[in-house]
């Protein structure tokens, strides 16, 4: 909040909803996991019942629900973009288009890094945080985290009767690879969802996720989309972010895992401290490692365990309608 970045803020929850409604059992788990949540960290979930979230949402797609009061949603590209303004304004340079394709140990003490424009950068002190972008760079990193693919489409503006939305929180359901939307302040319908080993086209991205939109709101079918776009995750084996230091002055952060706008400003802070000597990198983060993902078999075992989950998530919504 100190830099005011404006980035459409929405602070009005994220509801998680109960994709299997006949599921008795489903029912209890997101009761069960309110419970957890709050008995282990605090957070407050409310029990939302069916017919409420049919109140907020016209389809009978979905049972009931948890809504995470606290939690709120933002425009990531105008956060970055922000990001990037603190940090001119403070002195520092943003170079885009800038692929790094090096990095060398200077004898003297630092960096240089190579760039594919063939410029060079010296610096006493690097971060790597490309995550699944890194490529060849760095296999020590590359080597640790899977490259995931996920994405997105936006609508055209709705028009009043074709709103069916009449929350501003964040949704998503209790799938493995569920959908995740939310209505934008033009009265768009932002859509994301899917995991996948492979990068798509737009167009077959638009064709895939406008299918899976119109599972839950059919009466859509004529809205056109007007936007689609993939990005890559990178996920670890043990699923949690990985952040260190490789070598003196040489610090890394990735593996968010699809989670990336909270944890990695949070990592961000703690890698400033760490530079600057204000204070250690947290202990508990020893504990998830650099861990071996073994490459294109890796990736292979990891499309084999998400279309294992898909199945099963699919198999489970037969039996419970």
């Amino acid at each position: 909040m100190s830099h005011a970045i404006a980035c459409d803020k929405v602070e009005r929850g994220a509801l998680l909803l109960n994709w299997f409604r006949q599921s008795a059992h489903a029912e209890r788990q997101l009761c069960d996991q309110a419970c957890w949540l709050r008995e282990n960290f605090g957070v407050v979930w409310d029990e939302i019942a069916p017919a409420q979230v049919r109140q907020w949402l016209d389809t009978e797609r979905y049972g009931g629900a948890l809504l995470e009061r606290d939690a709120f949603h933002f425009h990531p590209l105008k956060y970055a973009l922000g990001l990037a303004q603190v940090i001119e304004q403070a002195g520092g340079r943003v170079h885009e288009h800038s692929a790094v394709m090096n990095i060398d140990r200077r004898p003297a003490g630092g960096f240089v890094l190579h760039t594919a424009q063939e410029a060079s950068i010296r610096a006493a002190q690097v971060v790597v945080a490309g995550g699944a972008y890194l490529k060849t760079l760095l296999p020590t990193l590359t080597g640790a985290c899977l490259p995931i693919a996920t994405y997105v489409i936006a609508t055209e503006p709705l028009p009043p009767a074709l709103r069916p939305i009449r929350t501003g929180a964040a949704l998503y359901d209790n799938r493995f690879a569920f959908d995740y939307y939310r209505m934008l302040g033009d009265h768009r319908l932002l859509w994301g969802g899917r995991i996948s080993i492979q990068e798509r086209d737009p167009a077959r991205i638009a064709q895939m996720l406008q299918a899976d939109l119109l599972k839950v709101y059919a009466q859509l079918a004529a809205v056109r989309i007007e936007h689609a776009w993939g990005g890559l995750m990178s996920y670890a084996r043990h699923k949690m972010p990985q952040i260190g230091q490789l070598a003196p002055g040489l610090w890394f952060a990735q593996a968010f895992g699809g989670h990336g706008v909270a944890p990695t400003t949070v990592a961000g802070e703690w890698l400033a401290d760490a530079i600057s000597g204000r204070a250690d990198l947290p202990a508990a983060l020893q504990r998830y490692g650099l861990t071996p993902v073994f490459g294109q078999a890796g990736l292979l075992a990891a499309q084999a365990t998400y279309s294992w989950a898909e199945l099963q998530d699919a198999l489970r919504g037969l039996i419970t309608t």
